[in-house]
């Protein structure tokens, strides 16, 4: 059963790579989610992540 009325969901996503050292590097990610499943039942929702690159 979905909640709510169905429409549409909305991706806004920013991300950038630190190069920290030789063989080394970060990656934070921010996305903002809006209208979360295409419903206007939930909030809209903000999700963090980080990824790291070690190369030997």
């Amino acid at each position: 059963m979905p909640y709510g009325i169905q429409g549409h969901e909305t991706i806004y996503e920013a991300y950038y790579g630190f190069h920290i050292a030789d063989g080394l590097s970060i990656k934070p990610d921010f996305q903002y989610v809006n209208h979360v499943g295409g419903t206007t039942v939930f909030r809209d929702a903000v999700v963090l992540s980080t990824a790291m690159n070690v190369a030997f």
